[in-house]
């Protein structure tokens, strides 16, 4: 199964070849590119990356433009290293299309609320406006975005339509398979049977288990995890 990515880049010739790479690898599906300044000017990132994306078969994927200038600092580029291009001398075919319009931290932002179902009209306004389920969302969103080993996670299905629970699901595996562990609650049993390599189930303040839905089906000799856990709290 392929993860799919927004690659951030500055090509440069180490990010060309990122990019090269990422178009070459069936565990990658590459959802869009975004630039910022770094090796050379905005100007020019963006324009290798949009020829880099075309000569590589990658004509397809979205390009946004990010940020000139750092954040806290003067900018500082490397044309004494990448050329001043910045794709080292290489000359490759004049792309036939443009960067997109917006900004990349908007594209990068509305990316990933479209990954849960999140309508992105809704994030200009104030989140004491929003349902519950939209509420719901926003907040998965901030979480997945923070890309960290561990994420923690209350109840993250309740209030979600069965569109919304489907693409959370989804965001759920893709976060596992890249290493991450996610701890969630839950009183979905579905949901820890389809997404958990080992649950504890909690009934009047004792741990009754700990382990796989397989596991406590095997120690109860239930046919389901339903069926299992009754007898478990028995």
């Amino acid at each position: 199964m392929s993860t799919t990515i927004i690659l951030d880049c500055d090509p440069g010739i180490d990010d060309a070849l990122a990019i090269a790479f990422a178009a070459g690898s069936p565990e990658i599906e590459l959802a869009g590119l975004t630039t910022v300044a770094g090796n050379v000017e905005l100007a020019k990132t963006t324009a290798n990356a949009l020829a880099v994306a075309s000569f590589v078969g990658l004509g397809s994927v979205p390009v946004t433009a990010g940020c000139g200038t750092p954040l806290l600092r003067p900018a500082l580029h490397a044309g004494h290293v990448h050329g001043e291009s910045g794709l080292g001398g290489a000359v490759l075919p004049t792309p036939s299309r443009s960067a997109e319009g917006g900004h990349a931290i908007d594209y990068i932002i509305e990316s990933a609320a479209a990954a849960i179902d999140l309508d992105p009209a809704l994030l200009p306004k104030r989140v004491g406006s929003y349902s519950k389920g939209s509420g719901q969302k926003l907040g998965i969103a901030a979480v997945l975005l923070s890309e960290r080993d561990l994420l923690v996670l209350d109840e993250p299905t309740s209030g979600l339509d069965p569109r919304a629970r489907a693409f959370l699901k989804a965001e759920i595996k893709v976060t596992h398979e890249r290493g991450a562990t996610v701890l969630f609650s839950s009183h979905s049993l579905a949901d820890i049977e389809e997404l958990c390599d080992c649950f504890a189930l909690l009934h009047a303040g004792q741990i009754r288990h700990i382990g796989s839905a397989a596991e406590l089906c095997e120690r109860t000799g239930a046919a389901t995890l339903d069926a299992a856990f009754l007898k478990a709290i028995e």
